[in-house]
């Protein structure tokens, strides 16, 4: 029945935190605070501070949202994107920089004997300076998925950031127990090879449906179990597991399966937070003065990303998705209290300092392109006069149609366009291979993201010379944005797209695409043309079908 309670009272704080435009996780936090006040109330909900059941059954739900959130984290890590110096050179840079920062205004502080900042030790005040350097992993996703800019590379650079920061914060929850592993830690490391085989093959087997989201559970919460049994963190376990499956071709399937339900999970999380205990004034006046530092963690991102030769424009966006502290942040001040290094208010303070780095961070991110717009002259002059590749203005030459989309599709009407003597033809993907393959063929072909919306800035669309753009991306969502942004940056040509279903057409022509090419129908109308010339003719009636089915 308790659960039922809290998940009914998160239900409703989380809409009221929505229906004003507040991320929902404000909402979790503000019912964290008043449950106690709501178990003495009622005999059904008894929340007290006296760690009775209830909220011990509280905790074990929120380490499974931990647990999940990692191992999700695992599946969406890619090496290759984490050796980029401006991903790993931003993200332990501006960690360390805070930390000691943060550090010595903490001493400062602390030195005053004024209130929280009271009795802090150094090595209290280094762990409260390394849980506010982190960013919101929760917040940034959501914030891109809702701007669909999950591909843009401001995007990929954020996330990048954001999982260097959370191995950071992996090591020490895993240095944090004190606990010395087992002799046979060792043996069980060297075990994750084969166990890494079996995985692949049971995840080959089961790549969908309900068995997919029970085979990530039992994985992410069985290691977990596994690696606590050798005395090593069984969220870095979580985690390790979670690496070892991120190359599979149905990691991203596995990812979606757990999304919604590593999010469940994680309410309880921040549900145990408020536990902690209500904010008095001097807990609201310390989170205040914290936030206060948030505009330095954003100029920092600002100034590593252009000394790493990022533009301008999308270090401010990576920044600007990146103004505000973070659920690690609290999972580390957590560990902080369990292990009694910090006391249970700056575990209040610190989750009050996220919440209302959330207030400043929702605006900010819902108005990027007016912070663009108002910064973005004083900003060109930290840029570099060398950008990266992503970031090098996009000039096909002098065609005449596009190609976004270099499949077998793309590539089949790119081979009739030379065919019918039409030669002026470029080809955009975003798979290296793909172009590299194009090229080698003798095709032009340039690598692209037509799903990044900064793809649209250093692309000029609407140059005379383009008359006609084919969008032949197998997602129709992707050729839907396409189709807007082309419209968006006033390009008058001809817009033709493929579409599977035909309920997705009226969709398509409402964004601006001229011509519609259904592929199942056209290829059904193809499929039955070629039978018909298959077929002896032994009456007029069979030449007469074929040109009906034309």
């Amino acid at each position: 029945m308790s659960a039922i309670i809290w998940i009914g009272i998160a239900f409703l704080f989380g809409t009221i935190a929505k229906l004003i435009r507040l991320p929902p996780l404000i909402g979790y936090l503000s019912a964290g605070f008043l449950l106690p006040t709501i178990g003495q109330l009622t005999t059904e909900l008894d929340l007290s501070t006296n760690g009775i059941d209830d909220r011990e059954a509280l905790n074990q739900f929120a380490d499974l949202g931990v647990t999940l959130l990692l191992f999700t984290i695992g599946l969406k890590l890619k090496v290759k994107n984490l050796l980029r110096v401006p991903i790993w050179g931003t993200g332990f840079g501006h960690m360390a920089i805070i930390t000691i920062a943060m550090s010595g205004l903490l001493f400062l502080l602390s030195s005053t004997g004024w209130g929280p900042f009271s009795g802090l030790d150094f090595k209290a005040i280094a762990l409260i300076g390394f849980a506010l350097s982190f960013s919101s992993t929760v917040f940034v996703v959501k914030v891109l998925e809702e701007k669909a800019a999950m591909n843009s590379f401001y995007g990929t650079l954020a996330i990048g950031i954001l999982i260097i920061q959370d191995i950071a914060a992996v090591i020490y929850l895993a240095a944090s127990t004190g606990k010395i592993p087992s002799p046979w830690a060792l043996a069980l490391l060297i075990g994750l090879y084969p166990l890494h085989r079996l995985m692949k093959k049971f995840l080959n087997f089961i790549h969908k449906g309900e068995l997919l989201l029970l085979f990530g559970l039992f994985i992410a919460l069985g290691g977990a179990i596994l690696f606590e049994s050798f005395g090593i963190k069984g969220d870095l376990g979580a985690l390790l597991l979670g690496i070892m499956l991120s190359k599979h071709k149905y990691a991203t399937n596995l990812a979606k399966e757990l999304f919604n339900f590593k999010d469940l999970f994680l309410v309880g999380f921040f549900l145990s937070i408020g536990l902690s205990g209500l904010p008095d004034s001097d807990i609201i006046l310390t989170a205040i003065l914290i936030s206060l530092i948030l505009p330095l963690k954003a100029l920092l991102f600002f100034l590593f990303l252009t000394k790493f030769r990022v533009t301008s424009r999308t270090a401010i966006l990576s920044s600007a998705i990146l103004f505000n502290y973070s659920e690690f942040g609290l999972i580390v001040a957590k560990v902080g209290v369990d292990t009694q290094v910090l006391s249970p208010k700056w575990l209040t303070i610190i989750a009050l300092a996220l919440a209302i780095s959330f207030l400043y961070a929702s605006p900010l991110s819902a108005n990027t392109q007016k912070l663009i717009e108002f910064f973005i002259d004083k900003a060109k002059r930290f840029e570099s006069k060398h950008r990266l590749p992503e970031e090098i203005n996009i000039d096909p030459g002098d065609v005449n149609i596009i190609i976004i989309g270099m499949g077998r599709l793309g590539t089949g009407a790119y081979d009739e366009f030379l065919h019918q003597d039409v030669d002026k033809i470029v080809g955009f993907d975003n798979d290296p291979s793909v172009v590299k393959r194009h090229l080698n063929e003798g095709r032009h072909s340039i690598l692209a993201n037509s799903v990044d919306p900064d793809f649209w800035h250093r692309f000029c669309v609407n140059h005379p010379s383009i008359q006609m753009v084919l969008l032949s991306m197998p997602e129709t969502s992707n050729n839907l944005f396409a189709a807007q942004q082309l419209r968006a940056n006033k390009f008058e040509g001809k817009v033709f797209a493929t579409v599977k279903y035909k309920e997705d057409e009226a969709t398509l022509k409402e964004n601006g695409v001229d011509y519609i090419f259904n592929f199942y129908i056209s290829a059904g109308a193809g499929f039955a043309i070629e039978s018909l010339t298959a077929l002896p003719k032994k009456e007029g009636s069979m030449e007469l079908c074929a040109e009906n089915i034309v």
